[in-house]
């Protein structure tokens, strides 16, 4: 998955900051719900967003809505990096399907399904 998104032209990120970028991803986020979702504390998150920031990904704006917090807006390179995110995560999905086949593999989503579904 590295290899892809470095591939699609963004050699500096790190895996760690790709894990940013899993579920409801990054923009237009608060930096604390993207931890929680990320599942890393708030310390590494903002580690993370600023080094992101520092590559030209992210943005960090005051929140409208509460004058002490934070959003995250993507630039043109951070909506490319998110498309590169999810486009290399695709093809893995996809070589894993092909090789344990569809009936594996409906059986391993049912399995982590349960389990999210049993950790909320």
């Amino acid at each position: 998955m590295l290899a892809h998104v470095h591939a699609s032209g963004h050699p500096d990120v790190t895996p760690a900051m790709i894990a940013l970028f899993r579920f409801a991803g990054l923009d237009r986020r608060r930096p604390g719900e993207i931890a929680a979702t990320a599942r890393l504390s708030k310390q590494a998150t903002n580690d993370l967003l600023r080094e992101l920031e520092r590559l030209g990904y992210v943005e960090r704006h005051p929140d409208p809505t509460d004058g002490r917090a934070r959003i995250v807006q993507l630039t043109k390179r951070g909506q490319s990096l998110d498309t590169a995110v999810w486009s290399a995560g695709r093809d893995v999905e996809q070589s894993w399907r092909e090789r344990f086949g569809d009936k594996h593999w409906t059986t391993f989503n049912d399995v982590l399904d349960k389990l999210i579904a049993a950790a909320e």
